[in-house]
């Protein structure tokens, strides 16, 4: 039987798609990955990104304790996206999250996937890098 090939927009954006790579990586499961594009890239927009980020630090500040990669990292990875300040207290875990070699694994297979030109600009038009989460 042949190695399960993860379908994903490209893991430089997509949290969606961050997540089951970091969990089959982690677990060291054989697979390969095929990055995809819907009809309309620029269907995709979110006009509560505020919200939401608020809403997930909070969240990230109660399960620091759990401490998961593949539940955390992505979620980190909107934070230095739009270059949201931590609180100090939970700056020092997202720390640790993001030094973890399942992350390190992630940043160089997001540096090699292709960039959509239309998602760097939404990023961009939002204040964003779209190469922040990926950096080291």
């Amino acid at each position: 039987m042949s190695d399960p090939t993860l379908h994903v927009l490209s893991l430089r954006y997509s949290s969606w798609s961050i997540r089951p790579w970091l969990a089959l990586t982690a677990a060291g499961a054989p697979f390969s990955v095929e990055t995809i594009e819907f009809e309309d890239m620029g269907i995709q927009t979110n006009a509560t990104g505020a919200a939401i980020i608020e809403e997930s630090t909070e969240r990230l500040a109660r399960r620091r304790g759990q401490g998961s990669v593949t539940g955390l990292f992505p979620v980190l990875t909107r934070f230095r996206t739009y270059d949201v300040e931590l609180p100090s207290a939970l700056e020092s875990y997202a720390g640790r999250v993001e030094s973890h070699p399942t992350v390190d694994a992630w940043r160089r297979a997001a540096a090699a996937a292709p960039a959509i030109a239309i998602y760097d600009e939404m990023i961009r038009a939002k204040g964003g890098d779209p190469e922040a989460a990926a950096r080291d």
